[in-house]
C-alpha cells in the first residue's frame, strides 16, 4: 500500500505490510465478536438467558462493590459533588503535600475522592509513573524524528480519525497535540512491552528499501476506529506534547488496552459488559424484562460508552471525574457501574417507552449527567441489598 504525499514534503521511507492492511475494528465489530462466544456445557439460568453475554464469568457482588468503592460513599465529600472553595482548597493542600512526599500509593488513595483540576497533570503523571525526565524528552524526540523519516500505510487512516475527532469544538484547538500523541504512539516500540493486555498478536510488516521485517506498526497493535478519542482528554491537562504523550501512553497501556481485548480477565471488555448486565438485572429486572419484550438490548447502548470510556458522550470535566476514579480504584469497573447507573436513573422513562425510537431518544444526549452523584446514589442510596 503506497501513501501519496504532497510534492513539497521531503520524501519519507515507507513502512507497510506485505499484504493488505487488516481492517481496523470498532465497538460494534468487537461486540458482535463477543456475542458469538458461548459457554459450552452450561445448565442455564434466567440471568444468562436474559443477558447477551453467554459466558459464566465471575463479577463482583453488590456488597463487594460497595466495599471496594467505599471511598465514594455519600457520607464522604468528593471532588465532583462538593464544590465549596474551602473543601477544594483543602484537597489542593493535601494533594500538594502528597506530591512532595512523592509516594505513589498515597496519591492512588487520594484519587479515589477525585483530583482537583489544577493538580490533575502532576498527580496523573505520578500515579502512572509517567514523569518526564531528560531521558523521556530525548526518546520523544526520537519518535518525532521517526515520524518525519518514516511513513506508515496507517498514517492516512490515523489522520482521518484525528480530523473527525477534532471536528468536536471541545478538541479542535488541541488537534496538533492529539496528532503528535497518536502518530508517536504507533511508532513507539516500547508500547509492546508496556501493554498490560494485547488486543491482538503483532502483525508482521516490512520497512525501508532493505525490507526489514518487524512488528507493524512498531507499537505492535492496530488502532480501533476513533482511537484518537483516548488521547483527546489528556490534551486539556498538558501544556507540553511530551507530558501529554507519556500520560496517554501509560493510561492506555495500563487500562484502556483491556477495552480492546477479548479475554476472561476481570478488566477485559467481556467482563465489564457482563458486570453491566448483572448490575442492571439486579437493580432493574422490570426494565430488563420490558426491553426484552421490545427486542431491545441495553448492552448495545452501553457497550460504546464503556468501550470509549465515555469520551464523546460526557462533558470533559465529567470524563476526568470518571477517570480519576479509574486511577484511584485501579480498575475499569467504574465504567460499567456508571453505565448501569444511567439506566437505573432513567428506569421510569424506559418503562414508558413502547418503541425503539422512544428508547433511543432517552440516550441521545448524556452531556447533562453528573458522574459522581449518580454513582453514589446507585451504589449507596438505592436500598438494594
Amino acid at each position: 500500500m503506497v501513501v501519496k504525499k504532497p510534492k513539497e514534503e521531503p520524501a519519507k521511507d515507507c513502512a507497510f505490510l506485505g499484504g493488505e492492511l487488516p481492517y481496523v475494528f470498532d465497538a460494534n465489530m468487537l461486540m458482535d465478536a463477543i456475542l458469538k462466544i458461548n459457554t459450552i456445557n452450561f445448565a442455564g439460568n434466567l440471568m444468562l438467558s436474559w443477558g447477551q453475554i453467554k459466558l459464566q464469568l465471575q463479577t463482583r457482588s453488590l456488597d463487594e462493590l460497595r466495599k471496594k468503592y467505599n471511598e465514594m460513599n455519600v457520607t464522604l465529600r468528593q471532588i465532583g459533588v462538593d464544590e465549596e472553595k474551602s473543601f477544594i482548597d483543602e484537597r489542593i493542600l493535601i494533594g500538594e503535600r502528597l506530591l512532595q512526599k512523592d509516594y505513589q500509593p498515597f496519591l492512588v488513595q487520594y484519587a479515589k475522592r477525585g483530583v482537583p483540576p489544577t493538580l490533575r497533570n502532576r498527580i496523573y503523571r505520578k500515579i502512572l509513573y509517567a514523569d518526564v525526565t531528560q531521558k523521556e524528552v530525548d526518546y520523544y524526540a526520537q519518535l518525532s524524528e521517526s515520524f518525519n523519516k518514516w511513513e506508515l500505510a496507517l498514517d492516512d487512516l490515523l489522520m482521518a480519525d484525528i480530523i473527525e475527532f477534532c471536528n468536536d469544538d471541545k478538541y479542535f484547538i488541541f488537534q496538533e497535540m492529539i496528532e503528535a500523541c497518536v502518530f508517536q504512539f504507533f511508532r513507539d516500540r516500547q508500547v509492546m512491552e508496556l501493554l498490560k493486555s494485547r488486543p491482538h498478536a503483532p502483525v508482521v510488516g516490512i520497512a525501508g528499501a532493505d525490507r526489514i521485517v518487524g512488528a507493524y506498526p512498531p507499537a505492535g497493535m492496530l488502532p480501533c476506529l476513533k482511537f484518537s478519542s483516548y488521547a483527546g482528554p489528556f490534551s486539556y491537562i498538558s501544556e507540553k506534547k511530551e507530558d501529554c504523550y507519556y500520560i496517554f501512553r501509560a493510561f492506555y497501556c495500563k487500562y484502556f488496552s483491556y477495552l480492546h481485548t477479548i479475554s476472561s480477565h476481570n478488566q477485559s471488555i467481556i467482563s465489564l459488559s457482563k458486570l453491566f448486565e448483572d448490575l442492571l438485572q439486579m437493580f432493574e429486572p422490570e426494565v430488563c424484562y420490558h426491553l426484552n419484550q421490545l427486542g431491545i438490548s441495553p448492552l448495545k447502548t452501553a457497550f460504546p460508552w464503556i468501550f470509549y470510556a465515555f469520551v464523546g458522550y460526557l462533558d470533559i470535566d465529567q470524563i476526568y471525574l470518571l477517570w480519576d476514579r479509574i486511577l484511584g480504584f485501579e480498575s475499569l469497573e467504574i465504567l460499567p457501574i456508571f453505565a448501569a447507573s444511567i439506566f437505573v436513573f432513567r428506569a421510569n422513562l424506559i418503562l414508558n417507552c413502547s418503541t425503539q425510537e422512544e428508547y433511543e431518544e432517552l440516550f441521545i444526549d448524556l452531556s447533562q449527567i453528573k458522574v459522581v452523584p449518580l454513582i453514589q446514589h446507585f451504589l449507596f442510596a438505592t436500598g438494594i441489598n
